[in-house]
């Protein structure tokens, strides 16, 4: 399947999505002009025998001037190599017909979350693939995906509201079991990362921060950075906090971790995705 081709099928199923509809029970027309009837529609498309009784559903505007985009929903399944291209209006031009492809031999959950993110981002597989040098075949080195999700959620706008969700890190001490009230090391670790790499805190401001959500014993590993480098940063901070209390799991329990990771209810495509590099990077250390 070509680029064009997944990229118009992509479109198709998340136009379903939206509008709760069945896409292999839907089509789209291109190119219909928009003081076009409804009902004459729907007998135009269902003068084509395969798609059985048609019901156009929804409309937005069409790639040209004058022109609407029409989703019908069809009483037939839909089968994409037996589907014209277009069809032949009474009157008029032709329009173009757009089905989705069939599904792929293999669910790849993360290219389709991977695909809704950068719809959302208002961008693109390509704008993805140009960040890897050199390109890898199929994106299928972690080392490739881990830099261009990186590079990728760098050039993406970040919200006003940012600074706000890391006004105040959760208390951290590095002890084993997890106190009440106190965050893990993985989840502390990866909540003062962002806010290091994200929010417009000045340097003192960030490292004030970690400082004050630290206890012992992680509080003593910061004072030996300090006291060692009193210029250390806070990202430094971090490096040494890791490499003091990150995760003793064997590369086969983080690899099957990474494996079962799913985006959480309520959870953002982007935060899905910094969780998900995290873990990706833990395994190919």
């Amino acid at each position: 399947m070509s680029l064009k081709e997944k990229q118009m099928s992509h479109e198709l199923r998340s136009w379903c999505e939206t509008e709760q509809t069945d896409p292999h029970h839907a089509i789209i027309l291109l190119g219909v002009p928009s003081d076009t009837d409804v009902a004459f529609i729907e007998d135009t498309v269902q003068a084509i025998k395969i798609f059985g009784r048609v019901r156009a559903h929804a409309t937005k505007g069409g790639l040209t001037p004058d022109t609407l985009q029409v989703l019908c929903e069809c009483q037939e399944k839909i089968c994409p190599t037996q589907v014209p291209t277009e069809v032949l209006p009474s009157s008029g031009n032709t329009w173009n017909i757009l089905v989705a492809a069939d599904d792929e031999p293999i669910g790849d959950e993360f290219q389709e979350k991977l695909n809704r993110f950068l719809s959302q981002e208002g961008k693109t597989m390509s704008d993805l693939q140009g960040l890897v040098y050199p390109l890898v075949s199929g994106m299928t080195s972690p080392e490739a995906i881990i830099r261009a999700v990186r590079e990728l959620l760098e050039k993406t706008p970040k919200p006003v509201s940012d600074g706000q969700a890391y006004r105040c890190l959760r208390i951290f001490s590095g002890v084993v079991p997890t106190a009440v009230g106190e965050e893990s090391s993985e989840n502390w670790l990866e909540q003062a990362r962002l806010m290091v790499m994200e929010c417009d805190f000045s340097v003192k401001e960030k490292q004030k921060r970690i400082v004050e959500s630290l206890k012992e014993p992680a509080l003593e590993v910061v004072k030996a950075v300090r006291g060692n480098n009193p210029k250390a940063t806070a990202l430094e901070y971090l490096e040494a906090l890791e490499s003091v209390f990150s995760t003793s799991e064997s590369g086969e329990d983080l690899y099957f971790a990474f494996r079962l990771l799913r985006q959480e209810p309520g959870e953002t495509l982007s935060d899905f995705l910094r969780r998900l590099e995290r873990s990706l990077t833990l395994v190919v250390k």
